[in-house]
């Protein structure tokens, strides 16, 4: 039997605050802030998603203040050595921002891109941003009419032979043409520059060009006989022309890039993308090398993330179900603590700074344990040290397990006699936490 009662009270008690002057606690705080800085260096290389501005070869471009363009240069991605950062400083993505990548200087004529996308959401970071918003919201072609009428006094077979030989020419040439970007992944300002060439002499006006011959060659059609020939050759145009339509439409990706939008994110999500070149053709199968892009969604308010270890003079009573040899349904108790330490996340919203470049602040900050989000929230006030040192203090609540009636009872479990609770209540309380934690962004 469950019953539900609300009683707020603040624990000040001897065993309560009396723990924070103790030499265990201090080292629990000690081991606390090692912890924290293994966290920072391992949860900021994820979470940091500005990290990715500064990567050779990748460049983020606000073109507004609610979308981003992620651009790729594949060919200084992909290299060795030290290439333009392109570094945009003081811009983050937060949970309005409209997120695309734009991947150029790749070789989409032999390669295409799979993209492998992959969203975590930070529990912690999403569960404190909910509970700030929910504060917040308290408080040309010429030239080929000329040609045509030269032609349409020539007899059909020369008119076909021409269309033919044509046919032939545009096939061979497209055949032979680039071969030797085919094992190239990243391609450079010359090999970009070669494509563009090759787009304007093979591509638009080759084809164009058949497309007159294709009309010359019908109009001299005057039998049953010549009208099979020419529908056999036209079947040869097409495929050809089709071959161009790809070459062209692969050319201009290529040229112009390929733009693949990831949308929108929740706050508190660490995005990753990683670009697999994938070669169209057995004959081209070089193993490209595969690009990744991490980048952190931030709260669009101004807010500092940071983890650490708590301290609260909360009691902590945890159980489970038994029955006993009556059959009757009961309750053991498997944990009773007078208080709490926890590896915890903070998000801060600043009130002021000051000092040296303004390495010092204070904020008004949320708080919540990594092991279960929301189960127990902090609230309190954090003095910002040396940039990233936070020393935080205030009021810790949960909801509060406190066993009804005991007695010692035989159970169906090993074990023998155990103290058995016929009821317990669960109530809000308040206490007393105190909190030293390292900024991760």
């Amino acid at each position: 039997m469950t019953k539900e009662k609300l009683s707020i009270h603040f624990n000040f008690d001897g065993n309560g605050s009396s723990q924070f002057l103790g030499k265990e606690v201090g080292l629990k705080i000690i081991s606390g802030l090692f912890a924290s800085w293994i966290i920072l260096f391992s949860f900021s290389n994820a979470v940091c998603g500005q990290e990715d501005v500064g990567r050779k070869g990748i460049r983020y471009v606000s073109q507004s203040d609610n979308q981003i363009f992620i651009e790729v240069n594949w060919n200084e991605a992909t290299s060795e050595g030290k290439g333009d950062t392109g570094q945009e400083q003081g811009r983050k993505i937060d949970k309005n921002t409209l997120v695309s990548i734009r991947v150029n200087h790749f070789n989409f004529l032999y390669y295409s891109l799979k993209y492998v996308k992959e969203d975590r959401v930070v529990a912690t970071y999403d569960t404190l941003t909910k509970l700030w918003s929910q504060l917040f919201r308290i408080v040309s072609f010429a030239g080929g009419a000329g040609a045509r009428e030269e032609i349409r006094n020539r007899p059909f077979e020369e008119a076909i032979l021409e269309w033919r030989i044509g046919l032939l020419w545009a096939e061979t040439k497209l055949s032979n043409c680039l071969k030797h970007l085919s094992d190239k992944i990243g391609l450079n300002v010359d090999d970009l520059d070669a494509i563009r060439d090759s787009l304007g002499t093979i591509g638009i006006d080759r084809k164009k060009t058949l497309d007159s011959l294709r009309d010359n060659a019908f109009d001299l059609v005057t039998s049953g006989q010549q009208l099979d020939t020419f529908e056999r050759i036209d079947l040869i145009r097409e495929r050809v022309v089709g071959e161009l339509d790809l070459f062209i439409s692969r050319a201009e990706l290529t040229l112009n890039g390929q733009l693949e939008s990831l949308g929108k994110k929740s706050a508190g999500t660490i995005v990753t993308v990683t670009m697999i070149p994938v070669p169209r053709t057995e004959k081209h199968s070089k193993e490209g090398k595969p690009v990744s892009i991490d980048y952190f969604v931030h709260y669009d308010k101004t807010i500092k993330f940071h983890v650490g270890y708590a301290h609260s003079s909360l009691s902590n009573f945890d159980f489970e179900k038994v029955r006993s040899l009556s059959g009757e349904e009961l309750f053991a108790k498997i944990k009773d603590q007078k208080a709490t330490d926890e590896f915890s996340a903070f998000v801060g919203y600043e009130l002021l700074s000051f000092g040296t470049q303004s390495q010092n602040g204070v904020e008004l900050t949320l708080g919540t344990d990594f092991a279960k989000p929301g189960e127990r929230v902090y609230l309190g006030v954090s003095g910002r040290l040396i940039g990233q040192i936070f020393v935080t203090m205030g009021g810790a609540t949960s909801n509060v397990s406190t066993p009804g009636a005991s007695s010692l009872q035989p159970t169906a479990s090993p074990g023998g006699l155990r103290e058995l609770f016929d009821t317990f209540t669960k109530s809000r309380e308040w206490a007393f936490f105190f909190a030293i934690s390292v900024g991760v962004i």
